[in-house]
């Protein structure tokens, strides 16, 4: 099984490009949901499940090792510093996914939040199950062609706003 934290076209591009695998999308803003389940039925996309659960809770009840991938793109950056409590990309969270990930599965991420960036590197540099392979910066007026996923609402934002895009991925150490 592949998680994708949050939902959109990124999601749905992600079904087309791999119909044999069961993807589950996770989300908890309700009209979100329903317009990702709108679009799922319109498209006859059978192979994404849709969990309305935080994602803490979500990992916390998935086997050991049972997922090959995982995409977190433009998660809530949380500015301010009283609320980096709140921000997805925590220590413990990343041990909970290094605990549910398969030996060699990746974790794509992207945000548009150059603090976060730096924030989602420290807190992986904490847990040692994980090995960056890529993080590549893109200027908001580049290209976008050397990137692996769609563009996200949150992207084309942070895009006219003249904010970079970093694009991470890391890789499950073997077990």
């Amino acid at each position: 099984m592949e998680i994708g934290f949050g939902m959109g076209a990124e999601l749905l591009g992600w079904a087309r490009q791999q119909p044999a695998w069961y993807l589950c999308g996770v989300e908890l803003y309700q009209p979100g949901i329903g317009a990702m389940l709108t679009r799922l039925h319109n498209q006859q996309l059978g192979n994404v499940g849709v969990v309305d659960q935080p994602a803490q809770q979500v990992l916390a009840a998935l086997p050991e090792q049972s997922l090959s991938e995982v995409r977190i793109f433009f998660p809530d950056p949380w500015p301010k510093k009283r609320h980096f409590k709140r921000r997805l990309i925590q220590a413990e969270f990343l041990r909970q996914m290094g605990r549910v990930m398969k030996a060699d599965s990746l974790i794509r991420l992207a945000t548009d939040w150059a603090p976060y960036g730096q924030w989602m590197v420290e807190q992986f540099a904490q847990v040692s199950v994980f090995k960056l392979i890529d993080d590549r910066i893109r200027r908001a007026d580049a290209s976008s062609a050397a990137v692996v996923r769609g563009t996200t609402k949150f992207e084309a934002r942070g895009e006219r706003l003249g904010h970079d895009i970093r694009d991470l991925v890391y890789e499950r150490k073997p077990i």
